[in-house]
């Protein structure tokens, strides 16, 4: 048994951690949450770093993937096959981004890089918007559920 130095408990030498401060697990967390308050622009600026190099996570993916590539290629040949006016505006958008007759801007929400595009119509490819991967879900999932039906244009609405 051990007491802890801040809130005057014994408690079993399980709820503290191995190293010497003499806090136990529960004044150590409190510490921690407020330490993070404290310094909270330098902890979401490192969250942001761990998020973009997770390299754990990714390299399961990764492994994942590469050990089912033909259930992969098969679900990309499905959705290609099911979207053909998004192929050509993903194509028509990716050469003219090559060819420089259009540049990747910054979010339109917040100003981070980098960003993707997210189509309002996929027959005019070159008219988009620029958002960073958590502005643009929330773009998209907007533009799905306030776009009427009859708002389409003409060669999607004779499929319906």
């Amino acid at each position: 048994m051990k007491v802890c130095r801040r809130c005057k408990i014994e408690k079993n030498q399980f709820n503290f951690y191995s190293e010497k401060h003499g806090l136990c697990k529960d004044c150590k967390r409190v510490d921690n949450a407020i330490h993070r308050r404290k310094n909270i622009a330098h902890y979401r600026w490192l969250d942001r770093q761990r998020w973009k190099f997770n390299t754990d996570g990714l390299f399961r993916k990764r492994e994942y993937i590469r050990n089912n590539k033909k259930y992969y290629a098969d679900l990309k040949r499905v959705w290609r096959r099911d979207n053909p006016e998004k192929m050509t505006a993903y194509n028509r958008l990716y050469r003219a981004i090559k060819k420089g007759l259009v540049k990747k801007g910054a979010c339109q929400t917040c100003g981070e890089f980098p960003t993707t595009a997210a189509f309002r119509d996929y027959f005019l490819p070159l008219n988009v918007a620029w958002f960073c991967f958590k502005h643009h879900k929330q773009e998209v999932s907007k533009i799905k559920t306030t776009q009427p039906l009859l708002d389409l244009h003409p060669q999607v609405a004779e499929r319906i």
